[in-house]
């Protein structure tokens, strides 16, 4: 999606509200934890769709693998 939306405007229009709100997710997640900025990041990687389908697809943790690979990954920073 990201590629055609940079020729597509209806696509733009709809990556630009995916990508604000996992940003608002990811802001809602991160309060409350120590060392904001390194949180926040690791927390922004959790939620792309790459890290999902390359812990997932790619490398064959099930779902429930990936979301403590993922807590454990965000808690370590």
């Amino acid at each position: 999606f990201r590629r055609d939306a940079r020729v597509h405007e209806s696509t733009a229009k709809l990556v630009a509200k995916r990508e604000a709100s996992l940003l608002d997710l990811r802001d809602a997640l991160s309060e409350g934890w120590p060392r904001r900025k390194a949180v926040r990041a690791a927390l922004a990687h959790a939620l792309e769709l790459e890290t999902w389908d390359s812990l997932v697809r790619r490398h064959g943790l099930s779902r429930q693998q990936a979301v403590d690979a993922m807590l454990r990954f965000v808690a370590s920073v």
